[in-house]
């Protein structure tokens, strides 16, 4: 079971969150919280998998709380505001619930989150490594030698800087939540490695030879990435 943390500061959307969680076989409720400080503080001191996380409390918003334990656990957001995205995505939040939500949205979140489970025990983060299957052959391939990896119906591409590809059987969504912050989805078939961008304009990226586009819809944020990127 995924061990669970709810923090949220209003009483009865506490309350609901907590009954959705205690209704999911696949989830244990291991804390509660309508204050944001100790929520942080537990999650900080104990074993925890997945937090429920409010993003507009008192004291320390709910952003703020992720920047400090988003290395350590799965967060998805439960809010009324649209307008966080652009900060939840930079913080890899695996999921938005737009309040007001019922059971069946909070069991497709957990449903997405599965499939992150999944690609996480894929990656190897200490030796910058992704270990998939294709063509009956076990593939360690170094996150640093990718380019970028494009999205083909239930495959998926690794393009990588030799020049091979490999299509493996996986989700592109499942494993662009799972990749370190460098990789991004700019496009519902693309993820790239920002760190092999040549250059860039409003509608697409140069890396190397190959031209990925960035979907519409994409544009302002990754903009916006691209430039607080340019001032670090």
């Amino acid at each position: 079971m995924i061990k669970t943390v709810v923090i949220e500061d209003e009483p009865f959307a506490l309350s609901l969150v907590e009954g959705f969680v205690n209704e999911d076989d696949r989830l244990e409720l291991v804390g509660s919280f309508a204050n944001p400080v100790e929520g942080l503080s537990f999650v900080q001191e104990n074993h925890v998998e997945l937090v429920l996380l409010d993003i507009n409390m008192p004291d320390i918003n709910g952003i703020d709380v992720a920047k400090h334990i988003y290395n350590k656990v799965k967060i998805i957001f439960t809010t009324a505001y649209k307008d966080f995205a652009f900060e939840g995505f930079k913080l890899s939040a695996v999921d938005y619930l737009l309040k007001p939500f019922d059971f069946n949205e909070f069991q497709r979140s957990i449903d997405k989150l599965e499939k992150v489970l999944i690609a996480d025990k894929m990656i190897n983060k200490n030796e910058e490594t992704i270990q998939i299957k294709a063509d009956h052959k076990q593939y360690n391939i170094k996150l640093n030698e990718i380019l970028f990896i494009e999205n083909m119906k239930n495959y998926v591409i690794f393009r990588l800087e030799n020049g091979e590809k490999i299509m493996a059987l996986m989700s592109l969504k499942s494993l662009g939540e799972s990749l370190p912050q460098h990789f991004l989805k700019i496009h519902r078939s693309y993820i790239v490695n920002t760190d092999k961008i040549s250059s860039s304009s409003p509608s697409e990226i140069r890396i190397k030879e190959h031209i990925v586009p960035i979907s519409e819809s994409n544009r302002k944020w990754f903009k916006e990435w691209m430039g607080k990127r340019a001032m670090n």
